[in-house]
């Protein structure tokens, strides 16, 4: 289990973090994001959660600290469900708000998390509670959060999977509840994981099938703009789990499908309505395999 930091622009390998006290879960670290303040956090992964089978989030204050634990448990209508295949992070200190997509765990389909995804929060930036957001009137599709998510503001999210059409799923949530607020229809049905730009309204996909990187305007995120597909790489290897991230930070997108590395571009906006990506550094060869 490693943590590993990697230069932005050239892709070397610069230090790694402390994982002091990492332990459980099917993959003891999964997911990773950073939140507004510089804080890290990272989760574990559980195919079932169940009495004595939690999550596990982490938090690193900055890089060079030791981890402390900022959630272990199940949260709240969070039994029997999987999580740990994604996570997003939105605001900072004692404002930090987590989200992590959710998928039927125990394979009854009956269980508020076999829908939806879980929030958590905080109320001192260290110790976070956590909750799923039940869908109690219509319904999203089992799994539609787990491949990939983010936030769109604090109180609405966008999510991901792959297998059940071009679109993805906006959510409004609430004290527990999620509301279905639209479906943002994409080019493909590979477009899995995803990363917003909340400044210029931008929504970034990578396809698990090709390593193709979408960008599309979410001015209206019930009806994306699409403005242009960018490819870095020379081959292809096999995702066939639908994993991977993307990252906007620092006029930059970082896209990684798993198997494929990572793909860096520089996001240019010369005009209001113009966006293109170029690409900088050369592509980090990075492996991730998930059950």
């Amino acid at each position: 289990t490693q943590v590993n930091v990697l230069d932005c622009t050239t892709g070397a390998d610069v230090r790694r973090l402390d994982i002091t006290g990492i332990s459980g879960g099917v993959f003891a670290l999964n997911m990773i994001d950073v939140a507004d303040d510089g804080a890290i956090y990272a989760v574990n992964l559980r195919t079932d959660t169940s009495s004595g089978f939690g999550i596990k989030i982490y938090r690193w204050a900055d890089e060079a600290a030791v981890p402390t634990v900022a959630f272990d448990g199940i949260p709240s209508n969070g039994d029997g469900i999987r999580l740990g295949d994604t996570l997003a992070a939105i605001g900072s200190g004692s404002d930090t708000v987590l989200v992590a997509g959710s998928n039927d765990g125990n394979a009854n389909g009956t269980d508020p998390g076999d829908t939806s995804f879980a929030i958590f929060e905080t109320g001192d930036g260290l110790n976070f509670s956590g909750a799923v957001q039940d869908f109690g009137g219509t319904q999203t599709n089992v799994g539609a959060f787990r491949l990939g998510i983010d936030f769109l503001d604090l109180d609405t999210v966008i999510g991901r999977e792959t297998g059940a059409g071009n679109f993805g799923v906006v959510a409004d949530y609430s004290a527990g509840s999620a509301t279905l607020a639209g479906e943002a229809e994409l080019n493909s049905a590979g477009e899995a994981p995803l990363a917003v730009d909340r400044s210029r309204d931008l929504l970034a996909t990578d396809d698990i099938n090709s390593n193709d990187v979408r960008l599309y305007n979410i001015v209206d995120p019930d009806n994306p703009v699409f403005l242009g597909i960018f490819n870095n790489t020379t081959s292809f290897n096999s995702n066939i789990n639908g994993t991977g991230d993307l990252k906007f930070g620092n006029g930059m997108l970082y896209a990684m499908n798993s198997n494929n590395g990572i793909q860096a571009f520089q996001v240019v906006v010369p005009e209001p309505t113009t966006v293109a990506l170029l690409a900088i550094g050369c592509v980090a060869v990075v492996t991730r395999r998930r059950h």
